[in-house]
């Protein structure tokens, strides 16, 4: 059995939106003007041309794939750019995170919708100030503790993905960014290592 060629990953990351179509505009156009030609010439250059085709679709298909790729890519930021590259993504769905009082809130109603839970309004009321705050654009909105707080008892296994997903991948990341900008802004200075004098050292041998 003939195996087709594997195309390089490489070329895929090369072929943006806009190169996909230059690709498949020059290469089918081309072809087409070739078809065209050859049936001017008589059945045998038309033959040898539709014998191309399967060459033409093998050079045309990556670009294919990268013009859907691109364009549901594009679809899907035009989707969320009212969000102001406020939210991270958990299976598709947006979760506003916000960083407030020194750590981050995750909207409480961004992560009922993701989870396709009720609202759970006793958990909510009896979390701490630290766990849960109000915020002006986003509503109401819990920090990580708060987030443990809402889905840690939960038997499903999408809630503890997302809390998984909100630890390893949000505020991890986070925490560590935050601390390097701490090291590089505000570094703190080498204890101070004090020497006794020997008037110190004399006066307390003195004093036992």
């Amino acid at each position: 059995m003939i195996r087709p060629p594997r195309v390089p990953r490489a070329l895929f990351e090369w072929l943006t939106l806009w190169r996909s179509i230059a690709v498949i505009g020059v290469v089918g156009g081309g072809y087409a003007w070739l078809v065209v030609r050859a049936s001017r010439h008589g059945e045998v250059a038309l033959s040898v041309a539709t014998g191309l085709a399967p060459i033409v679709a093998f050079l045309v298909a990556p670009a294919i794939i990268g013009l859907l790729s691109g364009y549901f890519g594009w679809v899907r930021e035009r989707t969320w750019e009212p969000w102001h590259g406020r939210y991270y993504a958990f299976d598709d769905h947006q979760i506003r995170i916000v960083e407030a009082r020194g750590r981050l809130w995750f909207s409480s109603k961004d992560v009922h919708d993701a989870l396709g839970m009720p609202r759970r309004d006793a958990v909510l009321k009896s979390m701490s100030v630290s766990q849960i705050r109000d915020d002006d654009e986003v509503g109401e909105m819990v920090s990580n503790e708060g987030l443990v707080r809402l889905l840690g008892r939960s038997t499903e296994r999408r809630a503890l993905r997302l809390l998984n997903w909100a630890d390893g991948e949000i505020r991890r990341p986070w925490q560590k960014q935050r601390d390097r900008l701490d090291r590089v802004f505000d570094p703190e200075p080498p204890a101070a290592t004090a020497k006794a004098s020997p008037d110190d050292l004399a006066r307390d041998r003195m004093s036992t």
